[in-house]
């Protein structure tokens, strides 16, 4: 194989091991439905360490790769957006848990939308999705349905783990009783079909074809959300989804890692990934158990909720990045 070819085959394989892994457990969700919290817990405390965390540690490296901006000053500028930016989000969640929470689920949607948009765009033959009215809906969609399809279907659940973030900070919790209302889900089931139906209408009369892969992906991820207890749901598709893209898309920056998959050179391509993304996910790792310490964490729910509140907080920083990251790919 030619060195391009290489790289398109590691865009092609990244782009499949979600879906494939999101699938398989879809068929064996009445199994995973009966484990216990601790179990289903298991794909977020592997996150830690695993893809999810390190997904976003070689920020501070991003701009040096995609700029002219020297290496030291891309740190000093990715190193400052955290502390600023993070810093008012941390603080809103201990003076507005409630508005906080809410928000979270927007950046989290907007987020995820924009990661798989980028991943259909540029590891996919995705130039239909160039056009910007298919580009947003794909985004809302795909950004949509792990936020809201657990809502519609494990509502309980879903509304245990905002009371849960929200706890940490006050002693008293929004009932979120409108949450339960069967509008919601109606709304929710609504808003997933006809976004779809429009996109490929849309694509179908621009292109003369139905985009069959990405709605292929769509049924999968409505189908795991819906099958699935949203904890361990969640978790999956942070790891093996959402992370997997974006690694796959930090790896393909210039740089070692590039030079490693263009040469099939698989240890050396783990080696420059690990000594990227080591060194921030152990400091964030640490910065975790700092706050774990400060705060009633004596269940394990307020365990995971204080670290979908952490997640929350380099999310809004890391979403800047990407958007950043956005604007100079997208030219190319």
């Amino acid at each position: 194989m030619t060195e391009d070819e290489n790289i398109q085959v590691f865009k092609k394989y990244s782009m499949l091991t979600g879906p494939a892994a999101l699938g398989i457990l879809t068929l064996t969700s009445p199994l995973i439905s009966e484990m216990s919290y601790s179990m289903q817990a298991i794909p977020f405390v592997a996150s830690l360490i695993l893809l999810g965390l390190p997904h976003g540690a070689m920020d501070h490296l991003v701009p040096s790769k995609l700029s002219n901006m020297s290496e030291k000053k891309g740190i000093i500028a990715v190193s400052l957006l955290y502390l600023v930016i993070g810093g008012i989000y941390t603080v809103s969640w201990v003076f507005l848990p409630l508005l906080s929470a809410g928000f979270f689920i927007l950046l989290t949607w907007i987020h995820w939308g924009q990661g798989d948009l980028y991943a259909m765009r540029k590891f996919h033959s995705g130039e239909e999705y160039r056009e910007k009215f298919p580009a947003f809906i794909s985004a809302t969609i795909r950004g949509g349905i792990p936020m809201f399809v657990p809502l519609a279907f494990h509502p309980d659940l879903y509304i245990s783990f905002m009371k849960s973030m929200e706890a940490l900070f006050a002693s008293n919790t929004a009932s979120y009783s409108i949450l339960y209302s069967w509008q919601i889900k109606a709304a929710i089931i609504s808003a997933v079909g006809i976004l779809s139906a429009s996109m490929s209408i849309y694509m179908y009369a621009r292109n003369d074809r139905l985009p069959i892969y990405g709605l292929s992906e769509i049924i999968v991820l409505v189908a795991f959300f819906v099958a699935l207890p949203p904890i361990f749901a969640v978790g999956i598709y942070f790891c093996l989804w959402h992370s997997l893209r974006h690694l796959t898309r930090l790896s393909l920056l210039p740089g070692d890692s590039r030079q490693a998959i263009t040469a099939k050179n698989l240890r050396r391509y783990i080696w420059d990934m690990t000594k990227n993304t080591l060194p921030l996910t152990l400091i964030s790792i640490l910065m975790l158990a700092i706050a774990a310490l400060f705060m009633d964490t004596a269940s394990q729910s307020s365990l995971l909720a204080l670290y979908l509140v952490f997640i929350s907080v380099l999310t809004l920083p890391h979403t800047v990045v990407v958007s950043w990251m956005d604007s100079i790919q997208y030219r190319s």
